[in-house]
């Protein structure tokens, strides 16, 4: 039996979705639980998105060899065509922007880099936590550094 493992993106055309494949990922030793966090991964690598935490150096090594020997940089992350490039001066009316979904992000960007110069991870490590309960760590003591309260509070 021979496995490997694809990522895809389905597309709704008028046969009914089709699969359209993104990335070869050959066959992957990570456990299928640490699907969905190389899932996250590979989208934001595909999409430029930075992200707060990166991922563990497992899910990471995944991403970066897919990247590099599947995709040229020219080709567009979707099977459809990507739109032409606008030319000119672009106008910008301020009653179009909207915002949906803020986060703040100043205070705990500090937080994280407070935790980080601490070397509060190596600690934790060395205590024996995951990396998971790293993050989960990290999340509640900078929950409770940037709006004290109960936690209840801190998870609004």
């Amino acid at each position: 039996v021979y496995t490997s493992h694809q990522l895809v993106e389905t597309i709704q055309s008028e046969k009914g979705p089709r699969n359209n494949v993104l990335l070869y990922l050959g066959r992957l030793t990570l456990p299928k639980s640490s699907f969905k966090a190389l899932e996250e991964a590979l989208e934001n690598r595909l999409k430029n998105r930075k992200t707060l935490f990166p991922p563990e150096p497992e899910i990471l090594a995944v991403v970066e060899e897919a990247i590099r020997s599947n995709r040229p940089e020219n080709r567009p992350i979707s099977g459809r065509k990507s739109a032409p490039k606008p030319t000119g001066t672009p106008v910008l009316s301020p009653e179009s922007i909207e915002a949906s979904e803020l986060r703040s992000l100043g205070p705990e960007l500090v937080g994280h880099q407070a935790w980080e110069r601490l070397g509060v991870n190596e600690i934790l490590i060395a205590s024996g936590f995951s990396a998971k309960e790293r993050a989960l760590a990290e999340a509640v003591v900078i929950g409770r550094l940037v709006s004290p309260g109960s936690e209840l509070h801190t998870h609004r």
